[in-house]
């Protein structure tokens, strides 16, 4: 009998709204944060695992089960950042400015920062 997917599916998209809930008001470090996604992975292969007898099940229950993680956390941050509660929401600008970083980094790359800033 197989585990079902959809439990570890849910424990994953929460996972994914919790650690937004605790990264929020910092800068995640990215150690933290991958060896939360390597957790993740080690309990949902290790239970699947003991469930099935079977490696290549185990292992893609464990990558579905990280792209539920990692959609579950994208999904809270721009529904957070793109929210009015958000502490910023005030100020006008470009909603993927809002979203990301790397939005200043392309008119950096381009060597265009200044006429951006001048918009």
């Amino acid at each position: 009998m197989l585990p079902p997917l959809a439990h570890l599916l849910q424990i994953a998209v929460l996972a994914g709204l919790t650690s937004h809930a605790l990264f929020k008001r910092t800068e995640p470090r990215a150690l933290p944060f991958l060896g939360l996604l390597a957790t993740m992975n080690v309990f949902a292969f290790v239970y699947t695992y003991n469930e099935t007898q079977r490696v290549v099940y185990s292992v893609v229950v464990s990558a579905v089960t990280a792209s539920a993680f990692l959609t579950g956390l994208l999904g809270s941050i721009v529904i957070y950042r793109l929210s009015p509660w958000h502490p910023l929401a005030e100020y006008p600008g470009p909603t993927l400015a809002k979203l990301s970083k790397w939005y200043m980094a392309v008119w950096i790359a381009k060597g265009n920062r200044h006429l951006k800033l001048q918009e």
